[in-house]
């Protein structure tokens, strides 16, 4: 049978030149780690969002960018130990996109519910009489390779078309015979042009796993091909994935984009009028979601057109929540939060929650760290989730975490929360570098808390020495540009300098006692051992001259009637 003529649909180029493609530098992998949009210096905003991140491996490695391995034909097809390991990025709310969730940190259940989604459309296909066991193919399915491959060939030579296409399958798959990508296509290829279904299909599949172009044009020639000779399932449910679009990386072609997932979505939603399960209800579910929310970005786009694709969501991830999906229940709470239901999306979201779903987490503090859909803001909360969510895998969680976390860390007096705070702020940098100078400042508040902490515990108690009779003596030299401290510090003749005192958790003491640095570099002022020096002496305070942009820490030392402050030598740790 001659193979079916190709749809009329334009290209990629074609697109492109009537505004509906995307732009030519679409990547096929990783993309920007973070989410939102991006002004532009010389036009409209533009949209960032990172792409699939699949997981490798499987039958023949479907790009990164795709949300679904596909599904092949037979119970022998490797495809049945596929993942959905794969993140994507909400621009709208500013996260990680719950369509396609990173399922890695997902529960057991999860896991066994896209298992059972494949049993089911391989069961369904084995149902179709297009497929229906043969003797021939029993040898294949039970691993009888020696049998098989001779009554295989012999009948290929008599262009049988189930041997060609078992064959081109078993070299597909590597399945008595060594793996032969171009020796499969050209069994598959003699089995299509006698008329096989499932050639056509799996040659479909070939075409989307090589990845040629993001559109998938011959691929969803071959699957439709397939469907048109009568193979329902799994192909409506590959050429929803074949039509799967990539996220968006610019506000050019976006209709494109709304129109591909438009009907992604439809040939999911007919794949569960053939066979339901979980995988196709969530996949239609996402497909809609992802085109309303693009849809209600796009000033051309009508208001019917957006209604149409929110209800068609709203459908498909009802159906989703009634079977209790917690990636149905997380995109709801997408939705809802896009409707401006915060106290329904925090609902939701908290469903996910309890269901294991990684992203749900950080919608969830996304909400809280905003105070939408709570009495008021709980940045404690945030945090929490947020890195929950890291600790899953969802990496657009680590930023906010650092941030908050920072936030908290910054005004710490406990040496040791601060300590375990710095670790954690290390293991959220989501990359090389980030956040390095909002670290080093808490290293250095930590070098002086600890100091403080082991200075206090060595010092004998100084009201052995320290009477009210006493006098003070500032005695603090080489503060110049030629002395140590005033090279190191960039401080100088007549720099300004204030007397401070670390007694107490928060900030400094700020003592009426300043001046200028003098013309030899340094600081001698002699004073009253006043009730309050006596009181801060005795309780242990840590002194310092503080300066424009340093506070250079002083020792006591008890010298006759004197109480002498001088500078503590360089290396010391110095105040935040």
């Amino acid at each position: 049978m001659a193979a079916a003529p190709a749809r009329a649909r334009p290209s990629a180029s074609q697109r492109r030149k009537r505004g509906m493609a995307c732009s030519p530098d679409w990547n096929r992998g990783g993309g920007p780690p973070w989410p939102g949009w991006t002004p532009s210096a010389s036009g409209p905003p533009m949209l960032r969002l990172p792409r699939w991140r699949g997981s490798e491996g499987g039958d023949r490695g479907v790009p990164a960018r795709r949300p679904r391995r596909p599904v092949r034909i037979g119970r022998n097809a490797r495809g049945a130990r596929r993942r959905a390991h794969r993140r994507c990025v909400l621009p709208t709310i500013g996260g990680p996109s719950v369509w396609n969730a990173d399922m890695r940190a997902a529960s057991g259940s999860a896991r066994s519910r896209m298992a059972v989604a494949l049993a089911l459309a391989l069961t369904a296909a084995a149902a179709t009489p297009a497929v229906a066991t043969s003797s021939l193919e029993r040898l294949f399915e039970e691993g009888r390779f020696d049998a098989f491959l001779e009554r295989a060939r012999d009948a290929a030579q008599r262009d049988d078309a189930e041997a060609l296409f078992l064959l081109g399958k078993a070299y597909d798959l590597g399945r008595g015979v060594e793996a032969d990508a171009d020796t499969a296509r050209a069994y598959y290829e003699r089995a299509r042009a006698l008329g096989s279904a499932r050639a056509s299909h799996n040659l479909g599949l070939m075409a989307m796993s090589a990845g040629d172009n993001d559109d998938n044009d011959e691929a969803i020639v071959l699957l439709e091909e397939a469907l048109t000779r009568g193979l329902r399932v799994p192909t409506l449910y590959n050429l929803g994935r074949a039509h799967t679009p990539p996220d968006p990386t610019t506000s050019f072609g976006l209709r494109g984009f709304v129109d591909r997932a438009r009907t992604a979505g439809g040939y999911y939603a007919q794949a569960c009028d053939e066979a339901p399960d979980a995988a196709c209800i969530a996949d239609a579910g996402r497909q809609f979601l992802r085109a309303y929310m693009i849809a209600r970005q796009m000033p051309t786009m009508t208001g019917e057109e957006r209604s149409q694709l929110r209800e068609s969501a709203l459908l498909w991830l009802r159906k989703g929540t009634e079977a209790g999906d917690g990636l149905a229940w997380t995109n709801y709470g997408v939705l809802l939060k896009l409707d401006g239901d915060d106290a329904g999306a925090r609902k939701a979201f908290e469903a996910g929650i309890e269901r294991e779903v990684p992203v749900a987490y950080f919608q969830l503090a996304e909400l809280a760290r905003a105070g939408e859909g709570f009495e008021q803001r709980d940045t404690a909360l945030a945090l929490k989730l947020y890195e929950q969510a890291a600790d899953a895998g969802i990496r657009e969680a680590m930023a906010p975490a650092f941030r908050l976390l920072q936030e908290r860390l910054e005004h710490e007096e406990d040496p040791a929360v601060l300590e375990r705070g710095l670790q954690r702020l290390a293991s959220l940098q989501p990359e090389p570098g980030f956040g390095d100078y909002g670290i080093g400042r808490l290293q250095d508040r930590l070098d002086w808390l600890q100091f403080r902490a082991l200075n206090r515990q060595s010092f004998p108690a100084r009201a052995m020495w320290a009477r009210e009779d006493m006098t003070l003596a500032l005695d603090a030299c080489g503060l110049d540009l030629g002395g140590a401290h005033g090279a190191a510090y960039s401080i100088g003749v007549n720099s300004h300098w204030r007397l401070v005192a670390y007694a107490a958790p928060g900030e400094p003491v700020r003592l009426p006692i300043e001046g200028r640095v003098d013309a030899k570099g340094c600081v001698r002022k002699p004073l009253k051992l006043n009730e309050e020096l006596y009181r801060l002496i005795n309780d242990g305070a840590e002194f310092a001259l503080a300066f424009p942009n340093y506070s250079l820490p002083l020792l006591v030392r008890f010298e006759g009637e004197h109480v002498v402050l001088e500078l503590r030598p360089l290396g010391t740790p110095l105040p935040p």
